[in-house]
């Protein structure tokens, strides 16, 4: 199947959320929706669109996080720790352990909780995952008419530091702000390639 991204989850009111098995299809293929029209993003390489076993673990840990927590996923309550461990298949016996690491004044906080689960299915610590390739190559075509068909390169540089830090970021650049539901932390160039945008700007619309 080919995979879908939303403009709306993009926003600061996340009208909708879309489901892991739209943002890592089978093949490297992504329609991108819009409050006006669709346009369509792609990559050559198969791989661009596959979770590594790392991020699998992650993105499922944060999925039963999320399940149990107060704010958006940044804090659970100690007291939902046994039923956190069991959607995550993880043995009772671990209960004692996981309690002793992780429960701070009867909170669990996600960095702590990622970390923590990332070692019970034997994946080192470190930043968030689900990216092995640093460069992603992608193109986009749109071919909304007016202004015309047009074709957009796209060059992601996957970072486990947030690009706001560094100067860049997603405010005001609508394709960045959707990219970003997908790759988190990526740098995102957009240059015109072919047709009505090769003669505009930087920034590809939506």
């Amino acid at each position: 199947h080919i995979g879908f991204l939303s403009a709306f989850e993009a926003e600061a009111t996340r009208k909708l959320e879309v489901g892991t098995l739209y943002k890592y299809p089978e093949y490297p293929i992504w329609v991108l929706g819009s409050a006006t029209h669709y346009t369509v993003v792609f990559s050559t390489r198969r791989e661009d669109s596959q979770l590594s076993r790392e991020a699998q673990v992650e993105q499922h840990a944060k999925q039963v996080f999320n399940q149990n927590s107060l704010d958006e996923g940044g804090l659970a309550m100690a007291t939902s720790l046994p039923a956190m461990l069991q959607a995550l298949a993880i043995d009772a016996g671990k209960a004692d352990e996981a309690k002793r690491e992780l429960v701070r004044e009867d909170i669990i906080l996600w960095e702590d909780f990622r970390q923590w689960a990332r070692r019970q299915f034997g994946c080192p610590d470190g930043p968030a995952g689900g990216q092995a390739r640093a460069k992603i190559s992608l193109f986009q075509y749109d071919g909304q008419d007016p202004p015309g068909p047009s074709v957009n390169a796209i060059a992601l540089e996957v970072s486990d530091i947030d690009p706001r830090l560094a100067g860049g970021g997603s405010e005001g650049d609508d394709m960045a702000a959707v990219l970003h539901t997908r790759w988190p932390n990526a740098a995102v160039q957009v240059t015109p390639v072919a047709g009505a945008g090769a003669t505009g700007g930087s920034h590809a619309s939506l």
